[in-house]
């Protein structure tokens, strides 16, 4: 985690090139944490496109730090969330119109919320699969075969699928 006293490992000002653009968000922002968490969505899509599928080291480690860093930026949305909510007693009435004015009833407001809910348990689902992937790779290089798990990726990857909302 970063704050302005204690810079973290994926501290954004101090590895900004001198002209580089940044935005930085604060955590009393009440964007900030959906936008990192969208952010993150983002980046892991974009991590598994380029390096999911690759086999070599370096695509592998790639993948590993990516995922890591999108990781680290759900703990910081977390504690932005967590913050806010120990900095202002009254939480947001969920009445009051969104961002394209339209009031949203409770059963939009539920429905959006299930929705979420769902969507992180298939991306926990399609990480378990790349972690497991990796966990076997490793007992490979230990000369540890397990021929059965070949049926497992599969498994989840299929059940991450079937689980995907569908328009």
């Amino acid at each position: 985690m970063s704050t302005l006293a204690t810079p973290g490992p994926f501290d954004a000002l101090s590895k900004a090139e001198d002209d580089e653009p940044i935005f930085p968000l604060l955590g009393r922002d009440p964007c900030a944490p959906a936008t990192i968490t969208e952010w993150c969505r983002l980046r892991r899509n974009r991590a598994y496109k380029l390096y999911g599928d690759k086999l070599d080291e370096t695509s592998r480690n790639t993948l590993h730090a990516e995922l890591f860093q999108a990781s680290e930026a759900e703990v910081m949305a977390l504690r932005m969330s967590a913050w806010r909510t120990r900095t202002e007693p009254a939480a947001e009435d969920p009445s009051k119109p969104t961002y394209n004015e339209i009031v949203k009833s409770t059963e939009e407001i539920e429905q959006a919320r299930r929705l979420k809910i769902l969507k992180d348990g298939i991306a926990h689902l399609r990480e378990s699969a790349y972690h497991f992937n990796m966990a076997l790779e490793v007992f490979e290089t230990l000369g540890y075969l397990f021929p059965e798990t070949a049926k497992i990726l599969p498994l989840i990857n299929n059940f991450a699928a079937q689980m995907e909302p569908h328009r």
